[in-house]
């Protein structure tokens, strides 16, 4: 029975994420419950697109049938949550990814750290387990193709916190984001884009390929 109510659960969030007449780019969930970074709560939900594109091409962007769903579940562990990621039904990735990622984050006053993201689709390049609920920048950065910069010449790399006035994914425009950038490893860099209350986007760049994937927040349809 259970099984049969989380089948019906995520059938559901696909039709309402899209319809025949709609772009993937422009869906939008009913959502109860947004995610609030500053006030995390159990039914708390977020949900992403996924997109890719040429390193060199940006604005050539494709938004593909990826429809990840993140919940936030209470704990008997005051301020402790696990977070659940899992896939629509008709997401290219769903048969692969029957079963919810799930890793565990810790709610304070000031920051939200997740020790346990290396499961996680939108936080596993972060080498860094920290999100600050209101962090001081200390860079402003500027978009070149699929990278940010500090300068022309800077990548956007480390333990850095920065802001991007204009950060642009295809005909997506996120304005005036806060950024956390992975330490580079292997062939791949990476940011989350988030504001004091919600996750945006989370960018990872492919070197040895030249391209670019990652996550775009849906709209909140309330």
């Amino acid at each position: 029975m259970k099984r049969f109510c989380f089948s019906l659960c995520l059938c559901t969030l696909f039709l309402m994420s899209c319809g025949d007449d709609q772009e993937v780019s422009t869906r939008s969930f009913k959502i109860d419950k947004p995610l609030n970074l500053q006030d995390l709560e159990h039914g708390q939900r977020l949900a992403f697109v996924k997109y890719s594109a040429d390193c060199s091409d940006i604005s050539q962007v494709e938004f593909l049938s990826d429809t990840l769903i993140v919940d936030v579940h209470g704990t008997q562990i005051e301020n402790t949550y696990v977070l659940f990621e899992y896939f629509t039904p008709y997401s290219d990735s769903y048969d692969s990814f029957t079963n919810p990622f799930t890793h565990t984050v810790n709610d304070t006053e000031d920051y939200v750290l997740i020790p346990e993201r290396h499961s996680s689709q939108l936080f596993f390049f972060y080498a860094n387990d920290t999100i600050f609920k209101n962090p001081t920048h200390d860079l402003n950065l500027i978009q070149d193709d699929c990278q940010l910069y500090i300068n022309s010449n800077d990548p956007f790399i480390g333990n850095d916190i920065g802001l991007i006035e204009d950060f642009n994914i295809g005909d997506k425009r996120l304005q005036n984001k806060t950024v956390i950038s992975c330490e580079p490893f292997f062939d791949l860099d990476g940011y989350i884009l988030y504001d004091p209350y919600t996750i945006h986007a989370s960018h990872v760049t492919w070197f040895g390929s030249n391209t670019v994937q990652g996550w775009m927040k849906l709209k909140d349809n309330e």
